[in-house]
């Protein structure tokens, strides 16, 4: 007899909110995948791929206010390795 092992992978995302954000409606982030996507109030709505895993954990793990605007252009935006795909 032959046994199958079957992996199930849970994709899951956290959101990171600051309702404070000029730019950013909303924010959400998966450490596993990295994978972001992120909807500006402007309407428009992007996934990013490809995103530095360690900048996911520092945004999660911030002991201090992060600017969401800054971050998405410094990890997201400007970050080479990055793809950005429009969603809406």
């Amino acid at each position: 007899s032959r046994l199958h092992l079957f992996t199930y992978v849970t994709i899951m995302f956290f959101q990171v909110s600051n309702p404070q954000s000029s730019n950013i409606a909303e924010l959400m982030v998966n450490p596993a995948t990295s994978e972001c996507i992120v909807e500006y109030k402007s309407g428009g709505t992007y996934s990013y791929t490809n995103v530095d895993r360690v900048a996911i954990d520092d945004l999660l793990y911030a002991r201090a206010d992060v600017s969401l605007g800054q971050w998405v252009n410094t990890h997201l935006a400007k970050s080479s390795g990055v793809i950005c795909d429009d969603r809406t």
